[in-house]
């Protein structure tokens, strides 16, 4: 018990961590990565996940785009190497965190993301840059096959109440400030046992300074790449996309 104790308070912690160096390798602000990496434990995700294994799959989820970010900003060909190595590790980790649907939407999720920020933000020696990515990706592909060789044979085989239409469920869009605190979805539906995760008022505080400042930020191509995938994101949960 104290072992699995232990293991998920890493997991949180390297979550906490990944999330300020991401945010440190976005904007180069040290005191907005240590409000993000202190507040970031307290969302509401933690409190609907505390003892499932997509736990860990959100917890090292972050250190994807921390490569992804360091890869694109690194100054010699050498340090693109050395993080596209620790994209390789880093996305074995999630491959292996313990869920199926979470651990692999999180993978195609930030790796789009992260590759995308990659094509878009200008960066010296891209295309040294892109034959180390391109040699991590075969590198994970060959190292990982195992893992999606079974995973695949299984899905052909296997049944999931998933499978029956009726039973999917997206969260309508008139709960969307519930994506901030879930209480908003206990207190629109109290009679649910069941709610959703959450993060926290900080990050809708974060969203507002951004649409304040939306002007000066859409320079950023940074920001811009992340918006497009956080939209994408909301529109799947949501119900926006069906």
């Amino acid at each position: 018990a104290w072992a699995w104790d232990l293991k998920f308070l890493v997991a949180k912690l390297l979550f906490c961590f990944g999330i300020g160096l991401a945010v440190y390798a976005a904007c180069r602000n040290l005191p907005v990565a240590l409000l993000l990496t202190f507040s970031s434990a307290f969302i509401g995700f933690f409190a609907y996940r505390f003892n499932h294994p997509a736990f860990f799959s959100v917890c090292y989820a972050p250190w994807l785009l921390v490569c992804w970010l360091e890869i694109t900003q690194a100054p010699t060909a050498r340090a693109a190497g050395t993080w596209s190595a620790y994209l390789v590790l880093s996305s074995w980790t999630e491959l292996n965190s313990g869920t199926a649907k979470e651990a692999y939407m999180l993978l195609l999720a930030l790796h789009a993301c992260g590759f995308l920020i990659f094509l878009a933000v200008p960066t010296s020696l891209r295309a040294k840059k892109l034959v180390h990515v391109c040699v991590a990706g075969l590198v994970l592909t060959l190292l990982a096959s195992p893992v999606w060789l079974t995973f695949f044979e299984a899905l052909s085989k296997a049944y999931v109440p998933y499978k029956e239409a009726a039973l999917a469920y997206q969260i309508q869009p008139g709960l969307f400030i519930g994506l901030f605190d879930d209480i908003f979805y206990r207190a629109l539906n109290p009679l649910w046992l069941v709610f959703n995760p959450s993060v926290n008022f900080l990050v809708l505080l974060g969203s507002l300074f951004a649409l304040s400042y939306f002007r000066r930020l859409w320079r950023n191509r940074i920001f811009v790449v992340i918006a497009v995938s956080v939209v994408a994101s909301v529109a799947l949960i949501f119900g926006i996309v069906p």
